[in-house]
């Protein structure tokens, strides 16, 4: 083959090969990103988790919509996301979640951070949020810290959102005003402000803004034309889904108009709408009333309001609590309920452990005294008023008690208070005949064993006064004073204090004459009246010990004349003894002495 020939043939066999070949690959061609879509709990969720912040806070919103269909984790989810993101709202819901769904564990250091985040981002809310201290324990603590320079921050960001037209604003502004003691005028005018504000949100389609408009009518003027204001912001709101402002329009709709709002609440998710609306058709009282149709509507609203606890909130929690009695879940399902509310009880929710003690104790099966009375005495601890033995007390409204308590303990009878002294001389004059300053040993008997004070002193002294000693601290100056708020014993710094007068008492000593004795029989109050010589006169147990603020109202001067010796057995509340004195005195009884039981 000549040299020629085989050049041909290898270049042809190079031509074939290469027709052969796979052609080189084109460059990709980059495809435009799909637009992210946000119209409902799935598709904002998704783009939620692609980034987009404004999807996160659509979707926490529509699973506040559809709590049947979301769960906490999931929320937490969005919420840090859209945190994250710079949505200052989204950090204290998040701060709220973490700290009182009962379907997540606690997480104080996150919630706090989600708060200091929102507090960054100049949220009022948040920066408020972060003046709660959780492990403060003592009042001056709580004082400060509610009083600080992070308050200060919110006030001066809720009046910018104020100034900028926001009624919420205007509100939280006024609320801030009156912790640090602004000057009236001014929580007037923001006030004021707000009212006009949150009317023109509402009216425009702000739905967060009816309710609060409403409230604020109806707190900031009277009449016929205030309630009739106050309605059309109520049923704006309920036009606009707002379920609180639904269920406040159908209270107070005359009857026959109530069903229709209370099957528009039920039919937008709002637990309480769908309980009573079923108790309606289960009682017959509905139009077209259906036993059937009405437990499931009840049972559907129990469901909603688990749903919604777990989200964090709180109306539906105390809505969950309150259908306990109602007889939807059976015996067992209860039990495991009661539990689970007692849990958001202890994070601490006040309100819901007051409302979850009344309805145990009217729920077959949870009627146990021993709870009821654990959970009045968490919610009086964690500050809400009417929650214990004496409300008045607790709201801070002293009324003075004059009448001399013999403490059996101690040996010692105590002088009722003659008031405040200008000084350390001024008070040992004012000692009654046979009765003197305490000495130190005296005072240190009304400290309990375990720390803090005995309650009956708390109880019996004025505000913020203290109680002068006979004895000089180290033996020459200042004298020593008892501290009736934290059960101490320090030298006098100047502080205000007052002359408690004591004596000493035989240890043979008994009260003379009538006597009323109040004692605890198991989980019961026993009041009873008794004669000179010691015959029953009249005797009556109460079943709920908080029941007893109303006896004194009902005192009969004729079961018992002259001065009445009280005997207080130790395991009774000072605190409610003191208010049913105060009730029966003015109805006439004559407090001799009141001993307590050592």
């Amino acid at each position: 083959m000549s040299t020629r020939r085989a050049l041909v043939l290898s270049w042809m066999l190079s031509a074939a090969c290469a027709r052969d070949e796979a052609p080189p690959p084109k460059a990709p061609v980059q495809e435009a990103p799909k637009p992210l879509v946000c119209d409902g709990l799935a598709t904002c969720e998704a783009s939620c988790e692609a980034g987009d912040a404004d999807s996160c806070v659509k979707a926490a919103k529509a699973m506040h919509d559809a709590p049947l269909e979301a769960d906490a984790p999931r929320l937490r989810a969005v919420l840090s996301r859209a945190c994250d993101a710079g949505q200052a709202a989204s950090c204290a819901e998040l701060s709220k979640l973490l700290l009182y769904s009962p379907a997540l564990a606690i997480d104080e250091a996150a919630s706090k951070a989600a708060l200091t985040k929102g507090c960054d981002l100049d949220s009022a809310v948040s920066c408020l949020g972060l003046t709660t201290d959780r492990s403060a324990a003592t009042d001056e603590e709580v004082r400060k810290s509610a009083t600080g320079p992070l308050t200060q921050r919110a006030a001066k960001l809720a009046r910018e959102g104020c100034d900028k037209g926001e009624g919420r604003s205007c509100l939280l502004a006024s609320m801030i005003g009156g912790m640090i003691d602004a000057p009236d005028a001014d929580d007037a005018k923001l006030e004021a402000k707000a009212l006009e504000l949150l009317q023109q949100g509402c009216l425009g389609g702000a739905v967060d803004d009816c309710m609060p408009a409403a409230y604020q009518l109806a707190k900031a003027q009277s009449g016929t034309e205030a309630l009739f204001r106050a309605k059309n912001m109520l049923r704006r709101g309920c036009d606009l889904g707002a379920l609180d402002a639904c269920m406040q329009l159908g209270a107070e709709m005359p009857r026959h108009l109530k069903e229709p709002i209370y099957r528009k609440a039920c039919a937008a998710g709002s637990p309480e709408g769908c309980i009573v609306l079923g108790k309606a058709e289960k009682d017959g009282v509905a139009a077209a009333s259906d036993d059937t149709k009405g437990a499931k509507l009840m049972t559907l609203g129990v469901r909603l309001a688990r749903a919604r606890c777990d989200l964090a909130e709180d109306e539906a929690c105390r809505v969950l609590a309150r259908s306990l009695p109602l007889g939807v879940l059976t015996a067992p399902a209860a039990e495991e309920t009661a539990q689970y509310l007692t849990r958001v009880c202890e994070r601490p929710s006040a309100v819901l452990c007051s409302d979850l003690a009344d309805a145990m104790g009217e729920t077959p099966g949870l009627d146990d005294p021993k709870r009821h009375r654990a959970l009045k005495r968490l919610a009086c601890d964690n500050g809400y008023p009417f929650a214990c033995p004496d409300p008045i007390a607790k709201l801070g409204v002293y009324v003075p008690f004059d009448a001399p308590i013999v403490d059996r303990r101690s040996g010692l009878a105590w002088a009722s208070s003659p008031g405040k002294a200008s000084s350390f001389a001024a008070a040992a004059s004012q000692c009654p005949k046979d009765t003197k300053l305490p000495t130190k040993k005296q005072l240190e008997t009304l400290a309990e064993p375990a720390g803090g004070p005995r309650p009956f002193i708390k109880a019996t002294t004025p505000p913020g006064a203290r109680l002068w000693s006979a004895d000089p601290a180290g033996g020459a100056g200042a004298p020593w004073v008892f501290d009736p708020a934290t059960g101490k014993i320090a030298e006098d710094s100047g502080a205000p204090a007052i002359a408690r007068c004591v004596r000493v008492i035989p240890k043979s000593a008994k009260p003379k004459g009538p006597t009323l004795s109040l004692r605890m029989d198991g989980q019961h109050l026993e009041h009873i009246v008794r004669d000179a010589k010691g015959k029953v006169l009249s005797a009556i147990t109460i079943a709920n010990p908080n029941d007893a603020l109303s006896l004194g109202q009902l005192w009969d001067p004729k079961k018992a004349s002259g001065p009445v010796a009280i005997e207080v057995a130790a395991t009774v509340e000072w605190a409610m003894v003191a208010r049913f004195l105060r009730d029966a005195k003015e109805q006439g009884l004559e407090v001799g002495a009141v001993w307590l039981a050592p």
